[in-house]
């Protein structure tokens, strides 16, 4: 994975409702959405295919988010997560280091039954900037899901998981831990800038859970709360209709 060596982030964890707007904006529930499909939507080439894309931004004031992991699916897909259980390794890789390979690998396999594609989608995503993600849904493969690593973390991640979306939704998502990691804050467990330090983990004393993250608060040597703590939400993902 590559970062941007530019700002560095904060983290925290009270879950603020999304800002309302002229048009339709909520803030997702951290938790699988797994509702009826209202609609397809975007532009459609042929049969029930539609192509999709999403502005993601990130709302932090250092934190960069890593590369994302993006897949289409239905109801049948393993979820990437469930909130209050354990994350899967190949979460617990994208949460740690950044990396989505290990997701898409583990993925692709439920390809043709709850799955329709996986995808990397390359970052990295510099604090008060924004991505284009693009990709097609059917009406078999209603469901999106998204992932990405806050890097200046041991085990945070922002995602959508396994949402409906439609043109023109607005909606903002907090920062998870995926609970695989103890929360050390110290460089030598961290893989962003200034850190660069991926690959090394502490598991003992991890959570062992999958919940809303409770920020960073300044307990190593290195990195202060003041820089790289966050109040929430993290993710803003404007769905686009072209």
């Amino acid at each position: 994975m590559i970062l941007a060596a530019a700002v560095l982030p904060s983290c925290g964890a009270l879950f603020v409702s999304a800002e309302h707007m002229n048009r339709n904006v909520r803030g997702r529930s951290a938790g699988s959405s797994k509702g009826k499909t209202r609609g397809s939507g975007g532009k459609h080439k042929s049969g029930s295919m539609a192509t999709m894309k999403l502005k993601v931004t990130n709302l932090t004031y250092q934190q960069i988010f890593s590369d994302f992991f993006v897949m289409v699916h239905n109801k049948h897909a393993t979820p990437l997560y469930t909130m209050g259980a354990p994350a899967s390794e190949s979460l617990a890789e994208l949460a740690e280091d950044g990396s989505p390979q290990g997701l898409v690998d583990s993925y692709q396999k439920e390809i043709g039954d709850g799955v329709l594609s996986v995808k990397p989608a390359v970052g990295p995503v510099p604090p008060g900037s924004s991505t284009i993600i693009e990709f097609e849904v059917d009406k078999d493969f209603p469901l999106v899901t998204i992932a990405s690593m806050a890097v200046v973390t041991n085990d945070c991640f922002v995602a959508v998981n396994g949402v409906a979306l439609i043109p023109g939704d607005v909606d903002v998502y907090p920062g998870l831990d995926s609970g695989t990691e103890k929360n050390t804050e110290d460089c030598a467990h961290i893989p962003g800038p200034p850190c660069g330090n991926s690959g090394a983990r502490v598991t003992e004393g991890a959570e062992g859970f999958v919940h809303i993250h409770r920020g960073f608060h300044g307990i190593g040597s290195e990195l202060s709360a003041v820089g790289y703590d966050w109040r929430n939400p993290m993710m803003r993902v404007e769905v686009m209709d072209y």
